[in-house]
């Protein structure tokens, strides 16, 4: 009886199984095509996704038979950051060659790509441009950045650029300081630009100046990024995580 009963059990659990595992298959392909919008996902804050783990099992040799792993990346970011990671391997390399400007650096499709997920070609100039020339800013800083916006521009602008665009000169002087410390009432307005994509092509958000200010308050250019999102208009927030950050 119990081995009759552990045969039912077995064929029960691996034919759900296999059902299971077809279900999920469709399910991550969709998801990573964006072909679909389910509302549940919102709970789970999917644009932020903590580690997850998709793992099946071979019911009679208990090994793995499908396994997935998610770091933390959004799920309709995934589709253009192949291709982002691509472009700017590819613009060191012309950086290399001689390619030295926004101008030479990038091809009409590149161009187009950038301008899909909010990013104009001297912005990534910039970031590509100084990671070679500077030890603190890498690939994955830039993609987080690049990220950011781009979401940005996806949920808050609903993909609707903004025709405004802010003059180095409008920015708060490098010195001017709030509640004493210099530089923050600019990097706070560089932050907000970046977000709505209002930069001016002299101005960068994670410039020379910007990079070390953040890390002496523990701040990396994408958390700040994220700080400023969530504050919204309100300096005082911006400063009290700061300060946070920083233990100051």
């Amino acid at each position: 009886m119990n081995r009759r009963w552990s045969q039912i059990s077995a064929d029960y659990l691996f034919g759900n199984q296999m059902v299971f595992c077809v279900l999920k298959g469709w399910l991550m392909v969709r998801l990573f095509r964006n072909d679909l919008r389910l509302p549940w996902l919102s709970f789970f804050n999917c644009d932020h996704l903590p580690n997850l783990w998709f793992t099946t099992f071979n019911v009679q040799g208990g090994h793995s038979l499908f396994s997935m792993h998610i770091g933390r990346v959004s799920l309709m970011e995934s589709s253009w950051q192949s291709t982002f990671k691509e472009l700017f391997e590819t613009a060191v390399e012309r950086y290399h060659s001689g390619r030295k400007s926004p101008q030479t650096m990038f091809e009409a499709e590149d161009v187009s790509f950038l301008s899909s997920i909010g990013c104009t070609p001297q912005e990534l100039f910039d970031f590509v441009d100084d990671s070679i020339r500077y030890d603190d800013l890498d690939y994955d800083t830039t993609l987080q950045v690049a990220a950011i916006r781009e979401r940005y521009l996806r949920e808050v602008m609903k993909g609707v650029k903004s025709d405004h665009i802010i003059p180095a000169s409008e920015l708060p002087p490098k010195p001017e300081p709030m509640d004493g410390i210099p530089w923050l009432p600019r990097i706070i307005a560089k932050a907000r630009a970046k977000l709505r994509g209002e930069l001016d092509e002299d101005t960068m958000y994670g410039c020379a100046g910007d990079r070390p200010f953040l890390a002496s308050w523990n701040l990396t250019l994408p958390e700040f990024l994220e700080i400023v999102w969530k504050a919204g208009d309100d300096d005082q927030a911006i400063l009290q995580a700061l300060r946070a950050a920083g233990g100051k």
